[in-house]
């Protein structure tokens, strides 16, 4: 950086101010960093998969190429939920970007809405490919505890719960964040636990009765294939890979009833609730009780190749 351009990439990046003589700056020092990253390098197509780390949005929005950018999430509700992103970058990569491909159905309309001034040029949806044979694969591995994961009982009393066909295992994967909805998951499970003493409940925090919590895990898949039902609590997703990795075992499924994967769920493959506490409480009752509706199978095959299609047509210069 010279003194200037250090001092306007603090006012863009810390104090969020954003305007040309800043913008003309920080133009600078990207095109100088993609010539001194990549010197003499032509790149055809440029792709910002993860979405929300700001040097990469504003490093790609420079390049000389086809610049994509994947929205994987309801973006105005994570700035307000998490405020996990620079919103000016966000605003920048809107503007400046060829494509803006959303995971699912849905995510479109939060595009657009999200910045009211600020129309993308393509919005296209892209879901995520599954890696199937991975899934399995893993899925049938011995369950590992690794010093790193934390886990509040013993391996071997964790093995003893799952291979016990008496017992009904609830289980829930996501990282430990306050949209993932799993504090009100664990009080509507305690008066289902009232209820049974044979459920139990895996969640990937302090031990409580029948509530088992694991983080930092590696491979979940063993522990989610001995699961009796995948239960989905967040108050808002984009499209969990985690439905479909429990599809792809052939656990069933509750969710739920929010916008992000409600598209996808009500063709048939998941049970969906009242968004809220008693939602998920009247949900694992019924599962409980044996009387929830059976649901449709997943051909995770022609999922993918679905999503193959649309990544390639995603490339093409001239799509729509």
């Amino acid at each position: 950086y010279t003194i200037k351009e250090f001092i306007h990439t603090l006012m863009y990046f810390k104090l969020g101010i954003d305007n040309k003589i800043i913008r003309k700056s920080l133009e600078k020092v990207y095109q100088r960093e993609i010539k001194r990253i990549y010197p003499n390098m032509k790149f055809i197509i440029a792709i910002d998969f993860c979405g929300y780390d700001k040097q990469p949005i504003n490093f790609i929005a420079y390049m000389d190429a086809m610049k994509i950018r994947y929205n994987h999430s309801n973006m105005k509700a994570e700035q307000k939920t998490r405020n996990n992103f620079h919103v000016p970058s966000l605003q920048f990569a809107y503007k400046t970007y060829d494509k803006i491909a959303v995971v699912r159905e849905g995510l479109e309309e939060d595009v657009k809405t999200h910045f009211k001034n600020i129309i993308p040029k393509q919005i296209k949806v892209v879901h995520n490919l599954n890696d199937i044979q991975g899934i399995l694969q893993n899925a049938n591995e011995p369950i590992e505890i690794p010093e790193k994961t934390y886990c509040n009982i013993e391996k071997e009393e964790l093995e003893s719960i799952l291979n016990d066909e008496n017992k009904v295992k609830f289980i829930n994967i996501g990282r430990f964040s306050i949209e993932k909805g799993q504090v009100r998951l664990i009080e509507a499970f305690k008066q289902v636990q009232q209820e049974n003493k044979q459920a139990y409940l895996m969640i990937e925090d302090e031990k409580l009765e029948n509530i088992i919590i694991i983080k930092n895990m590696d491979n979940p898949y063993p522990i989610l294939k001995k699961c009796n039902l995948f239960v989905l609590s967040s108050y808002y997703e984009g499209l969990p890979m985690t439905i479909m990795e429990s599809l792809i075992l052939n656990i069933p499924i509750l969710s739920v009833d929010i916008e992000g994967p409600r598209a996808f769920l009500s063709q048939g493959y998941a049970y969906l609730v009242e968004e809220s506490k008693q939602g998920l409480l009247e949900g694992m009752q019924k599962y409980m009780k044996k009387d929830m509706p059976e649901c449709k199978k997943f051909d995770a095959e022609e999922f993918n190749q679905k999503a193959i299609e649309e990544f390639y047509n995603l490339l093409k210069k001239d799509a729509k």
